[in-house]
């Protein structure tokens, strides 16, 4: 297996790879906020001798139970590639590239500025050191 070429846009991922003749197409890129999960609605092409798509669905990209289940299918309708080992090398490439510069989210914390029984809390942005001393 080689490395594919990647490209990554919006929310949108192409891996393609000349060895075996494949590539992956991910859609709508989505992180949700609760668990961090990664998905995304991938279509497998087959590029030679002519394009055909094997397959297309929702896949949860840090699923290991889920990219074999989607690795099983894909063997059982075209035989021969590595597609546990496709999957894992488009699915990461995916997972980092949607992740790559994106803002880190502000740390929040509501600080108590007044003591008795009618105080006040404002947000307020504390440093990644100041978040990790356990404030």
């Amino acid at each position: 297996m080689n490395i594919p070429d990647f490209t990554y846009d919006r929310g949108a991922a192409v891996c393609r790879w000349s060895d075996p003749a494949t590539e992956f197409s991910f859609d709508r890129v989505l992180t949700d906020r609760r668990s961090g999960e990664v998905t995304a609605e991938l279509a497998v092409w087959i590029t030679a001798p002519t394009r055909a798509l094997l397959h297309r669905g929702r896949l949860n990209l840090l699923s290991t139970t889920s990219r074999a289940t989607f690795a099983k299918h894909l063997a059982g309708r075209h035989a021969g590639p590595d597609w546990a080992g496709l999957l894992e090398v488009g699915s990461f490439r995916v997972v980092d590239a949607s992740r790559k510069g994106r803002a880190r989210r502000n740390d929040r914390r509501r600080v108590r500025i007044s003591s008795g029984p009618n105080f006040r809390f404002r947000s307020t942005i504390q440093s990644s050191s100041m978040a990790t001393a356990g404030t």
